[in-house]
């Protein structure tokens, strides 16, 4: 696996390669709720433990490496923009701009892993 490339890691399942000025700080944040929230969601949801992440810092680049993730982000660079591109199993699925990209595409993640790893107690 590349250097922030998606992959899985044994810990957290979280590939992350951020470059920036605004980068390194949105992939520490999303990486440290990923780091909680993965024993909680391997308690709850089984199967969550192969949950593929790509946090990206380039969004030249993060797009292809965020297509082979489950899910994936591509964060904006040095003064760029700011706006983050969310991939869902490969395809785009929605641009994240302004302010609150972490706490988006954390409310992302959260409904991501709710839908496709089910909890023992719930009806499909």
């Amino acid at each position: 696996m590349s250097r922030g490339g998606p992959g899985r890691l044994p810990e957290d399942s979280l590939a992350a390669d951020a470059l920036g000025q605004d980068g390194p700080l949105l992939a520490a944040s999303i990486q440290g709720y990923l780091r909680a929230q993965m024993p909680v969601w391997k308690a709850q949801r089984p199967g969550v433990e192969t949950l593929k992440v790509a946090v990206m810092g380039c969004v030249v680049n993060g797009p292809g490496e965020s297509k082979h993730a489950d899910i994936g982000i591509s964060l904006p660079g040095t003064f760029e923009e700011p706006k983050a591109p969310v991939y869902v199993d490969g395809r785009l699925f929605t641009t994240l701009r302004g302010d609150g990209i972490a706490e988006q595409f954390q409310a992302i993640l959260n409904d991501y892993v709710e839908k496709r790893y089910a909890g023992p107690d719930s009806v499909q």
